[in-house]
């Protein structure tokens, strides 16, 4: 349990997914505890730099690429030194983020190191490379240990045998008197949805399968974009949005361009690209199977995984495979 590892000041780094227990936990202590919590990408955009709209355009301007890629040279530079590479294209983000350095696009914490040396850093749910463990040698690490069981590997020819098999398994359970809420099949992407759906529905099983709704999906999200393409103001766009939740993220989202100075077809493609990527809250499903992460396993539920195979589990990475075919 975190709390053996906890001292009067502290950072936990720990994925999203874990933050809530993690949380929890502290608060039942019958002491006070001092403490940041963070997952790995929080922690390396405050250790190396943050980033805003604004250097986003200037890598889709200098490299002439939409948003996605801009993002990808973004997102690789935390892995570039600041040396001379084998690689050309590891000397092309070392240059790229020197350029962005000397422009002031690229937001650094300077009292974080500072504050990483007067802390306790645990890291908790995390199983990490050696990139990340060199930045974080004075870390603990917490292993969260399992209690073992017997596991059961079953091979199917289709998705829809595998989630029929589950559906099965599942309802014997549920007749049998377990609490339908202990039981999980993790996530292994969208291509399961539909399958899931259909055949829990079939079977009358309660199943709460992720519907992530972008404002881009919605009617909204096709007036702002024509909005855009037919030069009205920011206040103009939004001044006949009345319903409050998609008013307060379409505002969210064009405060962050208020005062960049931006041609128009990056602006629309920016903005875009946020309405894709900005989602209304899931609803919430009670009393019913759920999907879970794979790092949110807890061996007091029962939980199957799906989609088991060498391609998906586990993930192995190569030390360049930060760098995309897109650069």
């Amino acid at each position: 349990m975190i709390k053996d590892y906890l001292k009067e000041n502290n950072l936990i780094i720990t994925p999203n997914s874990s933050k809530k227990k993690v949380i929890n936990e502290i608060n039942s202590l019958d002491k006070l505890v001092s403490y940041k919590i963070m997952d790995i990408n929080e922690f390396l955009r405050n250790y190396f730099f943050d980033y805003e709209k604004e250097a986003i355009y200037y890598v889709m301007k200098r490299e002439n690429v939409n948003v996605s890629i801009a993002l990808e040279y973004l997102n690789s530079l935390y892995f570039a030194e600041d040396k001379n590479y084998n690689n050309p294209k590891l000397n092309k983000l070392v240059s790229l983020k020197n350029e962005l350095i000397s422009n002031n696009l690229l937001i650094t914490n300077n009292n974080f190191k500072y504050y990483l040396d007067k802390v306790n850093i645990i890291i908790y749910n995390y199983i990490l490379d050696p990139f990340y463990l060199n930045l974080l040698s004075n870390a603990t690490v917490v292993d969260i240990s399992y209690t073992k069981k017997e596991l059961e590997v079953l091979k199917f020819n289709s998705i829809a045998n595998e989630i029929g098999y589950i559906c099965s398994d599942i309802k014997e359970k549920i007749d049998s008197g377990i609490n339908i809420n202990n039981i999980k099949i993790v996530d292994s992407g969208s291509e399961y949805y539909n399958v899931l759906d259909r055949l829990f529905s079939i079977a009358n099983i309660p199943i709460s399968i992720p519907e992530k709704i972008s404002l881009y999906d919605l009617p909204i999200g096709k007036k702002v974009i024509n909005d855009l393409k037919n030069d009205k103001t920011f206040d103009e766009i939004i001044e006949n949005i009345e319903e409050e939740t998609l008013l307060s993220k379409v505002v969210s989202i064009l405060n962050n361009y208020v005062s960049l100075d931006i041609e128009k077809e990056y602006l629309i493609e920016l903005i875009t690209h946020d309405l894709k990527n900005t989602y209304l809250p899931k609803k919430t499903v009670n009393n019913a199977v759920s999907l879970i992460n794979i790092d949110e396993v807890n061996s007091e539920d029962i939980t199957y995984l799906v989609g088991f195979n060498k391609e998906n589990y586990p993930k192995i990475d190569k030390d360049t495979s930060f760098l995309s075919d897109n650069m």
